[in-house]
């Protein structure tokens, strides 16, 4: 089993997402014609030679220790264009989901599932280190302005010769951006959340995993953010 170490993967800026085919309900569909996103989410996490386990974060605090290991598990459904960003007290940003904005074109996008990182990767805390936030954000069209500074920010974090300020500056648009898109959108009622059995339900997670898996449904926009503290 790899592990993946969060402090490396901020350096890197790489997100592995094997992408794994599988099969979606019969009302699932990629058309753009409605409104309307829906997309699967679930929170996995592993600690030694346990099985995978899929956990609850509808208050979205979830506390681990060093010995465990966490990832997401996605799966867009219908017009949902998914940005998943992890961000720590020490100032480190990632896009972590999509690896490129490409994908959104792709045929495959919803009729696949994907592990953030990939499968056979996990991330996990190192021993004292700072807590973290995962942002998730959804919308039914994509999120151009939120693309290009994110775009803008990981070339500057790439960039060695580039001045610290500039990059602090440069992730500080991306955090406002997404503020003001939650914002924009805090006025949405029509949000769904719906538990499902994972058993037996999605061939790209492992039929002996326990838990359940989170359905959204939402008008247009759907944002939320799982704070993770170590124990």
């Amino acid at each position: 089993m790899g592990k993946r170490k969060l402090s490396n993967y901020f350096q890197s800026i790489i997100s592995c997402i094997i992408i794994i085919i599988i099969p979606l309900y019969a009302f699932c569909s990629g058309n753009n014609e409605f409104e309307e996103l829906s997309f699967l989410l679930t929170f996995m996490i592993k600690s030694g030679d346990e099985e995978p386990r899929s956990i609850n974060y509808s208050d979205q605090f979830i506390r681990l220790t060093a010995e465990d290991n966490f990832r997401l598990y996605i799966e867009p459904i219908q017009n949902a264009y998914i940005y998943i960003f992890i961000y720590d007290e020490s100032g480190n940003l990632a896009l972590v989901f999509p690896e490129i904005y490409s994908v959104f074109d792709t045929e495959y996008y919803y009729k696949m599932g994907y592990f953030i990182p990939d499968e056979e990767d996990w991330f996990y805390l190192e021993k004292d280190s700072n807590n973290l936030e995962i942002y998730i954000i959804a919308a039914s069209k994509r999120l151009n302005k939120l693309e290009k500074l994110a775009s803008k920010y990981i070339s500057f974090i790439k960039d060695v010769d580039l001045n610290p300020k500039d990059i602090i500056k440069s992730r500080e648009t991306v955090l406002n951006e997404i503020k003001t898109l939650r914002q924009q959108h805090s006025f949405f009622k029509g949000i769904k959340e719906n538990l499902i059995p994972i058993s037996g339900s999605f061939r790209g997670l492992n039929e002996k995993m326990k838990g359940n898996a989170l359905v959204v449904n939402s008008e247009k926009f759907y944002s939320k953010t799982i704070r993770i503290y170590q124990e």
